[in-house]
């Protein structure tokens, strides 16, 4: 995890929003990590970039295990871009959230998720172009793996 934010990402079931904790002021709903899949690369040369559905705010250089659930296609700076939306791994509350379905249940939508991006990167122009299943996030998860694989020569 590089930052923890709050968001408008929650069950429904919430009785009162989330508290603000340093400088990451918690929107409303559950904790959202910002972070990027280690050992992962790339066609830009980077790493995967996930968004990970919290139970509790994640302090920033902690890794985590996490199960990921949608790639999102965007597009920061006019430049194209993927990310993965994940959840924590055991934590009950997500048990349930296996693809895009689940994820409207916790108001995960383009417009969601484009609030919470535009929190961890104000100064960027955001744009998310389209929301892909579980299979398609698996599918980059893989061929990055691959790629950073061959790029260590193994």
């Amino acid at each position: 995890m590089e930052a923890t934010a709050g968001s408008p990402f929650h069950t429904g079931t919430e009785a009162t929003p989330a508290l603000s904790f340093a400088d990451h002021p918690l929107l409303t709903g559950c904790a959202v990590g910002q972070g990027f899949i280690e050992d992962t690369l790339e066609g830009d040369g980077e790493p995967v970039d996930v968004l990970v559905l919290l139970d509790e705010p994640a302090l920033p250089g902690c890794s985590m295990v996490t199960r990921p659930v949608a790639r999102v296609l965007v597009t920061v700076d006019g430049s194209p871009g993927d990310l993965v939306i994940c959840v924590q791994h055991g934590p009950q509350s997500f048990a349930d959230v296996a693809g895009l379905a689940d994820l409207r249940r916790w108001h995960v939508d383009d417009g969601t998720s484009l609030s919470v991006l535009r929190h961890f990167g104000p100064d960027r122009s955001w744009e998310v172009q389209e929301t892909r299943g579980q299979p398609d996030a698996s599918a980059l998860i893989r061929q990055s793996k691959e790629n950073y694989a061959h790029q260590q020569g193994n």
